[in-house]
């Protein structure tokens, strides 16, 4: 899992959203990094780009499937059907998977 990024001050507001935002204040201990205080996302953080996008139990890159075009597409990969797609468009797509070899994570 990722590192958690926190919003300077979110525990001690209850209103406040928890997601990061970049410190402005003068005095702000978080914008000038002081030891003890929030941490602030920095590129060093950041997973390398060959691991990038890919499915975490399959290790392989993970393509999002709308159609029989992009299921063509998608070599050695993890398969993962759309969002919009109706029942029986994703069952045909998921069968056509299945009997390629890919592993189909929502379908």
């Amino acid at each position: 899992m990722s590192k958690q990024f926190k919003r300077s001050d979110a525990k001690m507001h209850p209103r406040l959203r928890t997601g990061w935002r970049k410190p402005h204040g003068i005095d702000s201990k978080v914008r000038i990094h002081r030891r003890g205080y929030v941490l602030s996302p920095k590129i060093g953080y950041a997973t390398a780009r060959s691991l990038r996008d890919r499915h975490p139990g399959a290790k392989l890159p993970e393509k999002l499937v709308s159609s029989g075009r992009d299921l063509e597409a998608a070599q050695g990969c993890v398969v993962r059907l759309a969002a919009g797609l109706g029942k029986s468009k994703k069952k045909a797509l998921a069968e056509k998977a299945r009997a390629k070899g890919l592993k189909v994570l929502n379908g």
